[in-house]
């Protein structure tokens, strides 16, 4: 894998949502503060600002919603008001994961090949498959509006919804970004012990010439011996291993609060969307016919894609990095078994490999829960739960209400 190349690229796609503003330099290998990022950055808080504004005036839709949908009008503004805060949170939380990154890229071999492999298509594919999907939907509306530009006004309140939300969102390709690497250095690792933990050892030889007739007695007792690095080698590999788990949970560490809080803006979101939905199907279809109403229904359709696909992004990436850890932890554990005659500095340095495996190597999200799909889901169930039955109080209540109304018109 050419950690280079995928390390420019995020860092290229972390400037533009403005996650970044440190540039990463091929020749040093580490994120530098650089004038351009920050001047972009400044630009994009000024045209945020803005756009935030443009919400709160009285000739916008923010203020028409409050007289007609007053459920839809508090969504959105609690979604403003959160954004917001997580605007300065970003801004305030870059350091911190430039350090982070930092001090990870450097335990990364440094690379001569540039050509591309199967590694790094995939890392591409599982980093940037969400912007993807964000394109492809951006153009099925736009082919409904006929490929009309849409308004200023409409730009600039879609700008305040999800720029921080953009911005935030790339705490899951951290993550990914610190996953897929250390994969590819787990699987180096592994394979430069391949002579300590290889399946065809001479203890399973010896049992298949048994298998086949064959007298072991005259065999020397050599043959148990199992050919492995040398002492130097394997330590230093121990010091790799405990090199790249240590900087990739300090990664995971330091994107735990992100992650929290882009957790809190994905319910917002689909609460929104939910009951955009809800009522678009129910009620405004009847005024928002055309390719005005499918544009709208397709947009907040593409929020659920857009969030449960980061979600399955992250749960495959990291169920791939555990496949190799645990591959990686078997074979170990196999050699240590065996009870072979190891030197006891090589048991030593084997058994801290496996204690480094075993207890340090742990990816979280949310602070406590494992990066795995049924945390995932069952969290993601509850809080659709949650929005199905505020999304169903509040339309009840609305055909109550407008029951009443037709009752009070008709007596009169």
């Amino acid at each position: 894998m050419n950690y280079n190349r995928i390390l420019r690229a995020t860092n290229f796609l972390f400037i533009c949502a403005g996650y970044q503003v440190q540039w990463f330099s091929v020749a040093t290998r580490i994120f530098k503060l650089h004038a351009a990022p920050v001047i972009y950055l400044i630009l994009l808080t000024f045209w945020y600002a803005a756009c935030f504004r443009e919400h709160f005036l009285d000739s916008s839709i923010f203020g028409f919603l409050k007289m007609i949908v007053p459920a839809l009008h508090n969504i959105i503004r609690f979604h403003l008001l959160m954004g917001l805060k997580i605007w300065i949170f970003v801004i305030f939380e870059m350091r911190y994961i430039t350090k982070a990154l930092n001090d990870f890229i450097k335990i990364l071999p440094s690379q001569t090949n540039f050509k591309w492999s199967w590694k790094d298509l995939n890392a591409f594919i599982w980093l940037f498959s969400g912007l993807l999907i964000n394109m492809g939907f951006a153009f099925y509306i736009m082919f409904e509006m006929e490929f009309m530009l849409p308004t200023m006004n409409q730009i600039m309140h879609a700008s305040a919804l999800f720029l921080p939300h953009f911005a935030l969102a790339c705490s899951f390709k951290v993550l990914n970004l610190a996953s897929l690497v250390s994969k590819s250095e787990l699987e180096s690792i592994h394979s430069k012990i391949n002579d300590v933990i290889q399946n065809d050892s001479p203890i399973r030889k010896k049992d298949s010439e048994r298998e086949n007739g064959v007298e072991l007695s005259s065999q020397p007792s050599t043959d148990l011996e199992i050919k492995i690095p040398d002492l130097e080698t394997l330590q230093l590999l121990v010091r790799k291993l405990q090199g790249l788990v240590s900087t990739t949970s300090n990664i995971n560490q330091v994107i735990q609060k992100q992650m929290l809080f882009l957790f809190v803006m994905n319910s917002i979101s689909m609460l929104g969307a939910g009951y955009i939905i809800v009522y678009y199907n129910s009620k405004w279809h009847l005024i928002l016919e055309g390719p005005l109403g499918n544009s709208l229904y397709a947009f907040n359709v593409g929020v659920f894609v857009f969030i449960f696909w980061d979600y399955f992004c992250i749960c495959f990436v990291n169920y791939s990095l555990e496949s190799v850890k645990f591959k990686f932890l078997k074979d170990v554990i196999e050699i240590l078994r065996r009870k072979l005659p190891l030197e006891e500095d090589k048991r030593i340095a084997l058994k801290d490999m496996k204690k480094i495996l075993k207890n340090n190597f742990n990816m979280r999200i949310f602070f406590r829960m494992p990066i795995i799909w049924q945390t995932l889901f069952t969290v993601n169930i509850l809080v659709g739960l949650a929005i199905a039955l505020f999304i169903c109080f509040h339309y009840l209540n609305d055909n109550i209400e407008n029951l009443e109304a037709e009752m009070n018109m008709d007596e009169e």
